[in-house]
C-alpha cells in the first residue's frame, strides 16, 4: 500500500516528465530544467515514502515478536513456576557474581596496592614515636 509521500512523489515525477517533454518539444530550456528538477524532487519524496513504509513494517515486526516472546515467558511461568524461580535465582546469582568479581579485582589492583603501601610508608616515617596516632 502506498502512503501519501509515495503517491505525491510519483505524481511530481510524472509531472516533471511531462514538463521536461513539453520543454523539449517547444525548445524551452527553462521548462526542461524545471521538469528535471521536479523529477528529482518526486523521486526523493518517493524514496522517503518507501523508507517510512519500511520502518513502519520493521517496527510492526518487532512489536509482534516482542509480544510473542512475552507470551512464551508468561506461559512458561504459569505452567512451570518452580523452573521459572530456579532460572530467576540462577540469573540473579550470576549477575551478582559478575559485580562482585569486578569490585574485588578493582580493589586489589597492583596500582592500588603500591599506592596504599607508599602512603602507609610516608605516614609512619613522618610520625615520631611519641605520637598517639601511630
Amino acid at each position: 500500500m502506498m502512503n501519501a509521500d509515495r503517491m505525491e512523489g510519483t505524481a511530481r515525477s510524472m509531472g516533471g516528465k511531462l514538463e521536461e517533454g513539453f520543454g523539449r518539444a517547444t525548445g524551452d530550456v527553462k521548462s526542461q530544467v524545471e521538469g528535471t528538477v521536479q523529477q528529482a524532487v518526486g523521486a526523493a519524496q518517493d524514496l522517503y515514502g518507501q523508507a517510512r513504509e519500511t520502518a513502519g513494517d520493521a517496527a510492526a515486526a518487532v512489536r509482534r515478536q516482542a509480544g510473542s516472546f512475552e507470551q512464551t515467558i508468561r506461559e512458561n511461568v504459569e505452567t512451570r513456576p518452580y523452573t521459572a524461580v530456579a532460572i530467576a535465582l540462577a540469573l540473579g546469582w550470576f549477575v551478582g557474581r559478575l559485580g562482585r568479581s569486578y569490585l574485588a579485582a578493582d580493589s586489589l589492583s597492583p596500582f592500588r596496592l603500591v599506592t596504599w603501601a607508599a602512603k602507609d610508608k610516608r605516614r609512619t616515617s613522618q610520625c615520631s614515636s611519641s605520637c598517639a596516632d601511630c
